[in-house]
């Protein structure tokens, strides 16, 4: 799939031989012309420099602004939906996309202001809807594809309303994921704590202790041991730094700007147990929510398939949902096309059993929230799956702890 060219912000210092702002100053040097600074947002730097040529100009410099919004800065979630649902709202009342945007902004207070205005502020110079937005780094990429093919088609209101049920979805299916992650985390913590302990304090104690006894099979019995517990505490410190670098490695790959870095990480995270259904389960439900909504909407279907192509990303989900595209293409009815792996026979059983488009959508909604509740219990079976394993992992490193303290009390019994 072609890559979209990313709307971008550029620090302008111009000349102009009138003032065309109150921050403009006279600059002698340039024979009496005003000295301008502006922000334009464009696609790259020889668009920003055509226009301010082109409103008889002269560039002096131009350089990329970068803002600082890693992962949306400090804006939280339902911040963003409620924009997001207000944009929406005002859609559906008849405004346009661009004025819908301009009165909500009109109505925000606060750091956000600023944001709001730089999309504004794009879409004043004529760029795309969905552009501007993604230039707020709000969003993710599900959401803004979404936003792009309906604006594409021309059913940016319905888009508009899909994206809102897609994102508000994911905001619940992200508080799961991130509340597993917190807590696995923790307990892989508690587990690297207990062996760093035991490696590089209770061990080299016992070891610089000793052993107070004459008897040469009782020295050696305890050299072996320390040693045993040494090299074992070792191995387990070399583990701990193989999963981390794992984990750093899966977590680079999924919030890589380079989609093959983002497919390898996908692929990673399908093959562990539990991880992969998890994620079939969310990326399903988040794919059946935006197609549901836009067949309520009155979107024409293959229009909704295009639209819910671009806003996925699990493979597993994309090639059920291009198989079933081609068999619509075929003529194949709806609810026949989606009845078909990875449904399950009572989600089929619902497909087919829809007679029009409000029961398809119906259909689809429900299979969509059964699809969320697998993910909630996924994501606590795995939750456990990792406190179980934690615990394990710990208990070796407890366990060799145990036998230390056991060897470092004989030594001072005298064996």
């Amino acid at each position: 799939m072609k890559s979209t060219p990313r709307l971008k912000q550029f620090e302008v210092a111009y000349s102009h031989t009138q003032q065309r702002d109150i921050n403009a100053r006279p600059m002698p040097e340039l024979g009496g012309q005003y000295l301008h600074t502006a922000i334009y947002t464009g696609y790259t730097e020889q668009e920003a420099w055509n226009y301010f040529e082109g409103i008889g100009g002269s560039v002096l410099t131009i350089k990329p602004l970068v803002r600082h919004r890693w992962l949306g800065g400090t804006t939280s979630r339902s911040m963003k939906l409620q924009i997001l649902q207000s944009i929406s709202f005002n859609c559906r009342a008849g405004l346009s996309p661009a004025r819908a945007f301009q009165q909500v902004t009109s109505s925000v207070t606060g750091p956000e202001k600023t944001i709001l205005n730089d999309a504004l502020r794009s879409m004043s110079l004529g760029k795309p809807f969905a552009d501007s937005i993604e230039l707020m780094e709000w969003y993710d990429e599900s959401t803004i594809a979404v936003l792009r093919t309906g604006e594409n088609t021309g059913q940016l209101a319905q888009a508009l309303h899909s994206a809102v049920a897609h994102f508000s979805r994911s905001s619940d299916l992200i508080k799961i994921i991130i509340g597993t992650v917190v807590f696995t985390s923790f307990d892989l913590f508690m587990a690297v704590s207990s062996i760093v302990g035991t490696r590089f304090g209770l061990i080299p104690s016992v070891k610089e202790q000793g052993i107070q006894t004459e008897k040469p099979e009782v020295k050696e019995a305890f050299e072996k041991s320390l040693e045993l517990a040494t090299n074992v505490n070792d191995g387990l410190l070399v583990g701990t730094l193989l999963i981390i670098m794992a984990i750093g490695f899966i977590v680079y790959c999924i919030f890589s700007k380079n989609p093959d870095m983002r497919k390898r990480g996908a692929s990673i995270l399908n093959r562990i147990p539990t991880v992969g259904p998890l994620l079939e389960s969310v990326a399903l439900s988040n794919a059946l929510t935006i197609l549901a909504e836009l067949v309520k909407s009155g979107v024409r279907m293959r229009n909704s398939m295009d639209i819910t192509l671009r806003a996925t990303r699990h493979e597993g989900t994309l090639q059920y949902l291009r198989t079933a595209t081609k068999s619509l293409d075929r003529g194949v009815p709806p609810r026949q096309a989606f009845a078909i792996e990875p449904l399950s026979m009572a989600e089929k059983i619902v497909i087919q059993s829809s007679n029009d488009s409000a029961q398809f959508s119906h259909s689809l909604s429900n299979i969509a929230q059964s699809r969320e509740d697998i993910g909630r219990k996924l994501a606590k079976r795995f939750a456990m799956l990792a406190l179980v394993t934690s615990l394990g992992y710990s208990g070796i490193s407890v366990g060799f702890s145990l036998w230390v303290v056991y060897i470092q009390n004989s030594s001072l019994l005298g064996g």
